[in-house]
C-alpha cells in the first residue's frame, strides 16, 4: 500500500513541478479525509485547468470545503454567466482561508 502512495505522490510532484492541471487522486481504500483535502478533490469539477499550486493555496487551511469551492467558482466565471469574472489567481486569493491577508 506505501508503495501506490508513493506513485500517487510522485505523480502529484512531477506535476506540480511541471506547473500541469490540477488531479483528484481517488485512493482505493477508504481513507480519513480533511475539509483541505475535499477541497483540492473538487476542484477540477470547478476548473480543470487550474494548476496543482493554485489548487493547493486555494484550498490550504480551509474549514469548509463546499464554501471554498463555491467562492471559487462564483468569482473566476464571467460576468456574463453571473460571477465576478476574476483569473485564476485573483480568484483564489479572493476565496482561500484567510483571504489576501495570508500574503507576505
Amino acid at each position: 500500500m506505501a508503495h501506490s502512495i508513493g506513485r500517487s505522490i510522485i505523480g502529484v510532484l512531477l506535476l506540480s513541478n511541471a506547473g500541469g492541471p490540477a488531479i483528484a487522486v481517488e485512493p482505493k481504500s477508504p481513507t480519513p479525509t480533511s475539509e483541505p483535502t475535499s477541497c483540492y478533490r473538487m476542484v477540477g469539477g470547478v476548473d480543470s485547468e487550474m494548476t496543482v499550486g493554485l489548487a493547493v493555496e486555494l484550498c490550504a487551511g480551509t474549514t469548509n470545503a463546499k464554501a471554498t469551492i463555491t467562492c471559487y467558482a462564483l468569482a473566476f466565471v464571467n460576468k456574463e454567466s453571473g460571477g465576478l469574472g476574476l483569473n485564476r489567481g485573483l480568484a483564489v486569493s479572493l476565496c482561500r482561508a484567510g483571504g489576501g491577508s495570508n500574503r507576505q
